[in-house]
């Protein structure tokens, strides 16, 4: 998709002609679903399931307070289901 020749006031325009920035905000708005779990189709078709004894290897590698004392964010989300650890990709590396 392409946008207008030029740019267009959206009091005058916006209603009969698309924003190419509205259309990609809500592309990015459909990524995830509302557990955070991607929504692209197929996207988890050849990704291999840990098993228990690897998610407990990789959870204690790095304990939730060593990372939010490294990353210093002010709050942490991700895919339902999962420890912010684990939604990391250093889970289970060594520093």
């Amino acid at each position: 998709m392409t946008g207008p020749e030029r740019d267009l006031h959206s009091g005058v325009y916006g209603g009969a002609v698309p924003n190419p920035l509205t259309i990609l905000t809500e592309l990015f708005a459909r990524l995830h679903d509302k557990n955070f779990r991607v929504a692209v189709p197929g996207f988890y078709d050849h990704v291999a399931k840990v098993s228990k004894s690897e998610r407990k290897s990789s959870i204690s590698s790095l304990k939730k307070k060593d990372f939010e004392k490294a990353v210093g964010a002010p709050g942490y989300f991700g895919e339902t289901g999962f420890t912010t650890v684990e939604r990391s990709d250093s889970a289970g590396r060594s520093n």
